[in-house]
């Protein structure tokens, strides 16, 4: 017999409907509805009840709600979801086309609208990124947006200057008629937690 009916529980039946003494099937009945919810949820528990059936159930619990970490599957879940830096820009010059190790790259720069990629004294690539786009493409660990005009690469930097209102001149090797390599007032305080790691 369904213990869920349409119109009610089967119970319903058996204590109207039946005469005699249906106190036996009643409970048996219900017994195999508790059996029924110990199997299919955690615990079914009725007063009183023994330390036993306590402990059982809460064992069962925890069983049950274990969490289950498979710390392989889960860094490489992270790895997959966190985007991947770029490694190289292709760059033309003239009619050919050249590849541009990431790791080669000094700095990248808007001189006269056009976007730049440094990679050696007064060698300047241009590319077809804006510097927002670049910023997202690059490791963070390894470049930082100083201003609206340049991202500069960590190792590029030869020297650093305090600079008027608590602001800094950075110099490049590569670069070294730059006056406008100056980190921002809105910048300043992330650009110093990133140059002290």
């Amino acid at each position: 017999m369904d213990v869920q009916l349409e119109d009610g529980l089967c119970f319903e039946i058996l204590r109207y409907n039946c005469s005699g003494d249906t106190g036996d099937l009643y409970n048996g009945l219900q017994r195999i509805y508790q059996e029924h919810l110990k199997v299919q949820q955690c615990d079914y528990l009725l007063k009183p009840l023994t330390i036993e059936e306590l402990r059982r159930a809460l064992e069962k619990y925890r069983n049950i709600h274990r969490p289950t970490v498979n710390v392989e599957q889960t860094e490489g879940l992270m790895q997959q979801l966190m985007p991947k830096a770029k490694e190289r820009f292709l760059v033309r010059i003239g009619d050919h086309i050249r590849s541009v190790a990431v790791s080669s790259i000094h700095c990248f720069f808007i001189q006269d609208r056009c976007v730049f990629a440094n990679v050696d004294r007064q060698k300047n690539y241009p590319l077809d990124y804006s510097l927002e786009k670049i910023e997202s493409m690059v490791n963070p660990s390894d470049f930082f947006r100083i201003n609206r005009n340049f991202i500069i690469r960590f190792d590029a930097i030869s020297d650093m200057v305090v600079y008027s209102s608590n602001r800094l001149k950075i110099s490049l090797d590569t670069l070294p008629n730059m006056d406008n390599l100056i980190v921002s007032r809105e910048k300043i305080a992330a650009f110093r937690r990133w140059i002290d790691r």
